[in-house]
C-alpha cells in the first residue's frame, strides 16, 4: 500500500493520523455498562434469595463451599441418603452453578470494560494532527500531484472518507509533537501565507 509506505517512511512520524472512532468507542463503552448493570442486578437477585436460606447462604461467604456445590454429583450420597437430602443437594448444585456461572460472567465482562475505560483514557489524550500536516496528509492520500491535480485516491472504500474535513474532530496523531525553535514558529505564524 502507497499511504502506509508514506506513514512508514516519514522520520518525525507526524503523519501518524488515525480516527479514534469515538462515537462507536462510547457505544462500546455504554453497551458494557449496560451488560454490567444487568449482571449486577442478577447477582443483587441471587444474594437477595441466599438471604432467605440458608443452605445458599454458605456458599456465598466460602468460595470453596460454592465450588464444593457447584460440583456435586449425586453419586456422592450413600444409599441411605433420603429422597429429601437427595433434592436437596441438586437444588444446591443448580444454585452454585448459577452463581459460579454468573462471577465467571461478570470477571470477564468487567475485565472487558475497564480495559475499554484504560484505553478510551489512552486515547483521549493523544494529539489532534497539526494543520498544516493533516493538510499535506491529505493531498498525499488523495493523490494530487504537486500542482494540485487529482489523480486517484490511494485508499478507496468507506475508508477515502477518513481523513476528510468532517472527521478532524475525530482524528488523532500518534507521534508526539516536535518541540518547534522560536524562529521556525515565528516564521509559521507570519508568514504561513508562504506555505501553504
Amino acid at each position: 500500500m502507497l499511504f502506509a509506505a508514506f506513514i512508514a517512511d516519514d522520520e518525525d512520524k507526524s503523519t501518524t493520523i488515525y480516527q479514534r472512532f469515538e462515537r462507536l468507542s462510547a457505544r462500546n463503552i455504554l453497551y458494557l455498562e449496560s451488560e454490567l448493570t444487568e449482571l449486577e442486578a442478577k447477582q443483587d437477585g441471587l444474594d437477595e434469595e441466599s438471604r432467605h436460606d440458608k443452605d445458599l447462604a454458605s456458599s456465598v461467604q466460602s468460595w470453596e463451599e460454592l465450588h464444593s456445590q457447584a460440583n456435586y454429583k449425586m453419586d456422592d450420597l450413600s444409599k441411605e441418603s433420603s429422597f429429601e437430602e437427595r433434592a436437596r443437594k441438586g437444588r444446591l448444585a443448580t444454585a452454585a452453578q448459577d452463581r459460579l456461572e454468573l462471577a465467571r460472567r461478570i470477571r470477564s465482562t468487567l475485565k472487558e470494560y475497564h480495559k475499554a475505560l484504560k484505553l478510551e483514557s489512552d486515547i483521549l489524550t493523544l494529539s489532534v494532527p497539526n494543520k498544516r500536516t493533516l493538510k499535506g496528509v491529505r493531498r498525499v492520500f488523495k493523490n494530487y500531484d504537486r500542482h494540485g491535480n487529482y489523480r486517484s485516491e490511494m485508499i478507496a472504500g468507506k475508508m477515502e472518507t477518513h481523513l476528510d474535513e468532517e472527521n478532524k474532530g475525530d482524528l488523532c496523531v500518534l507521534a508526539t509533537p516536535a518541540e518547534q525553535d522560536r524562529l521556525t514558529r515565528l516564521l509559521e505564524g507570519r508568514f504561513a501565507f508562504i506555505f501553504r
